[in-house]
């Protein structure tokens, strides 16, 4: 376990009510806290679901925890998840890590999406304007809104690291606490900083974060065997490519495909994350998560349009807000 650090890019995840140790290996890879039990009314929910015994407005979990989730897709040959691999990390297993006192915890084994960035710009946001999941209440999740955007817009802003292309320095740290008391404009001019308005690359760069979304609306839209409760999606680009010129490209684009001279490109990953609570769909179309992906779509559409005013605006807030 020699090889195990800690992970400097993680902005967000909570773990047993604090904030996740993540760790990372020398192979590319995070090692990602299992909340094991996920869902605690997995077996009561599944008998009583076979016995015909559930109301259709329940939500019938599809596994008991994300590690379970994660080895079912990459096990499995159906339409849905074949399509849902190429949108979230590599899953490379479940490894026993010691802690300090003694005991053991599983962590994921996952591939890390900003592995050979030199200064990776971060972002998470969890995306559905409900996070219910079974026996939790709808009405203990409306009295306890913890962010400003998630009724409104249908996502949450849950941290973000931003660093300036051109200096090399940090303008934005922002964790889970944090984004909680950010006011819903607060959270759109980090969306804005987010985005390097006063750089010539910000609208390509604004493109191909919306491309990126929409490969992952795509999949939301064909599929019915899912509702995702508490997912997130994760951006990350490379901050110093977008000071010279280079011309954003999705992950999931290949740069060799044209044998002429282009433009150097540089990479943008949006990911899906977070699968501890999913949730059986019954044919029916994720509305919840649609409408939050549909608001970021809206956001990052418009934002390559905007001046460089209104980054300024953003940049004086954000040199606020660092912890």
């Amino acid at each position: 376990m020699d090889d195990l650090v800690s992970y400097e890019h993680q902005v967000a995840g909570w773990h047993n009510g604090s904030l996740s140790c993540v760790l990372k290996n020398k192979k590319g890879q995070i090692l990602k806290p299992v909340k094991l039990n996920a869902n605690p009314t997995y077996d009561e929910l599944i008998k009583r679901d076979k016995e015909k015994e559930t109301s259709s407005e329940e939500l019938i979990p599809v596994c008991r925890d994300e590690r379970a989730f994660y080895e079912m897709v990459s096990a499995s040959t159906k339409p849905d998840d074949v399509a849902l691999k190429a949108l979230i990390p590599k899953y490379y297993g479940c490894q026993e890590v010691e802690k300090e006192d003694g005991s053991c915890t599983p962590h994921l084994i996952l591939e890390d999406l900003a592995y050979g960035l030199g200064l990776p710009c971060v972002m998470d946001i969890k995306v559905g304007v409900s996070q219910d999941y079974p026996n939790k209440g709808k009405v203990i999740s409306k009295t306890k809104t913890k962010y400003a955007t998630q009724e409104s817009h249908g996502f949450c802003l849950t941290g973000a690291r931003v660093f300036h292309p051109v200096k090399g320095r940090l303008t934005l740290d922002l964790r889970p606490d944090a984004c909680k008391r950010l006011t819903a404009s607060q959270v759109f001019n980090v969306l804005r900083g987010f985005s390097q308005l006063s750089f010539p690359a910000s609208k390509q760069l604004c493109e191909s974060l919306v491309e990126g979304l929409l490969s992952i609306k795509n999949w939301i839209l064909e599929q019915r065997s899912y509702k995702i409760r508490r997912g997130s999606i994760l951006i990350l680009y490379e901050a110093g490519d977008v000071s010279d010129g280079s011309v954003p490209t999705s992950i999931a684009t290949s740069c060799t495909d044209n044998k002429e001279e282009t433009p150097k490109k540089f990479k943008v990953v949006v990911k899906m994350i977070d699968f501890a609570h999913v949730f059986q769909a019954f044919g029916e179309q994720d509305d919840n998560y649609l409408e939050g992906l549909n608001n970021l779509i809206d956001f990052f559409g418009t934002c390559k349009h905007q001046d460089e005013n209104e980054y300024d605006s953003g940049i004086k807030f954000l040199s606020t807000v660092i912890p």
